[in-house]
């Protein structure tokens, strides 16, 4: 069986992780916290950056940043995964779904203002895929209505794209889960641009207490001042991302460039297909997601199927969260339909893309899709598969 993702070269954290446990400090914010906390601020070109337990607990903490009353609103993309929703809803929030445009499946801006009250605290925006959000339209409705944005970057890590200052939003929130493609097992990091914001951030970080200014000794007493939890990493888990982060340019290039040969050839074969990712020189993808649309649900369980009986395991992805059971029973989300997403969670399916996968393997799944979707094959014979 080809897998569908696979974490590149764990095995060369290995003497990192083994110098945290001859140090005998496995808890968080030690040596390795610091080696990756500063390697992100320099690679990323941002400053004020905090390692977190995990993408979703960075979602979390800057959602509490945003200070919501009861029934302040948050919009956030329909399209995603529940974490984003979890985060407005911890913070006290209520969730506002709004669409994404079908091109990136990142936040229609185009779409965002007529979701806007007087209600409205923010936008968080997810970008898909790999590919980034239009940023630039996306800042000028927040500053126009004074809005506070949250980049879910989970996806996009290291995107080649160059950004303006002016683009970039007010937090973004990283994941390094096993699924992404720098990997920490478990981990995450939080930018936040505001420097109120940060020292906030950091005090919601270490269980609501001042830890951080006593241990650089701006205060005398280390006590607790705010709300807070615990989202400091284990310093097994920083160990295991910086021998990732090491790689992290390679990882990435390599998964362009297999993304690049499955445009490639999916450029002139649309039938059977809505529509597949695609790159241009003005939209960049780090690599991490390669996704077909098909124009029925039932033509993409058939292809999965077929797929997956000739050894190549793809996966589907969202369930729109404006159609799930917790949109349908949560007061706090306010009521959201979309015939488009509810379609697009049925008819994407995804294809493997990680560094290790060979030239070997990205030929079988080609020819693969190639003979699905040339219809050399009695395609009546796999059943509806959800």
């Amino acid at each position: 069986m080809i897998k569908f993702h696979q974490p590149y070269q764990l095995h060369l954290s290995q003497k990192y992780i083994q110098d945290v446990l001859n140090r005998g400090r496995t808890e968080g914010d030690g040596a390795y916290t610091k080696r990756c906390q500063r390697w992100l601020e320099s690679h990323l070109g941002l400053k004020n950056v905090l390692m977190m337990t995990s993408g979703s607990h960075s979602l979390e903490c800057a959602c509490q940043c945003l200070e919501l009353e009861p029934n302040d609103e948050v919009i956030v993309p329909s399209y995603n995964f529940p974490s984003a929703a979890n985060a407005v809803l911890y913070a006290g929030g209520r969730v506002v779904f709004s669409e994404v445009e079908l091109t990136y499946l990142t936040l229609d801006p185009e779409k965002i203002e007529e979701k806007i009250t007087p209600r409205t605290k923010g936008i968080l925006v997810t970008h898909y895929g790999g590919f980034l959000a239009d940023m630039k339209k996306i800042m000028a409705i927040a500053r126009r209505y004074h809005l506070q944005v949250i980049e879910d970057s989970a996806q996009s890590f290291l995107n080649p794209t160059q950004r303006d200052p002016e683009t970039i939003g007010d937090y973004i929130c990283y994941s390094f889960h096993g699924t992404k493609d720098v990997v920490s097992g478990e981990g995450g990091a939080l930018y936040v641009k505001e420097i109120e914001k940060f020292q906030r951030a950091k005090c919601l970080r270490q269980k609501g207490t001042n830890r951080e200014a006593f241990l650089q000794g701006d205060v005398a007493f280390y006590e607790w001042v705010d709300l807070g939890s615990s989202y400091s990493p284990s310093e097994i888990l920083m160990a295991l991302l910086w021998g990732q982060l090491a790689l992290a340019q390679d990882i990435v290039e390599k998964n362009r460039g297999i993304f690049q040969m499955y445009q490639q050839f999916f450029e002139g074969k649309k039938s059977r297909l809505l529509t597949f990712s695609r790159e241009d020189e003005y939209h960049q993808t780090n690599g991490h997601t390669f996704y077909l649309i098909f124009n029925e649900p039932n033509i993409a369980q058939k292809f999965k199927a077929y797929m997956m009986e000739q050894g190549i395991d793809v996966r589907t992805h969202f369930v729109p969260l404006g159609q799930s059971k917790m949109a349908e029973t949560s007061a706090k989300i306010l009521p959201y339909t979309s015939i488009e997403e509810k379609k697009l969670g049925k008819c994407l399916i995804r294809l493997p893309v990680y560094p290790d996968l060979n030239s070997a393997s990205i030929e079988k799944i080609i020819k693969a899709c190639e003979v699905f979707l040339e219809g050399e094959h009695d395609f009546n014979y796999y059943t509806d598969v959800q």
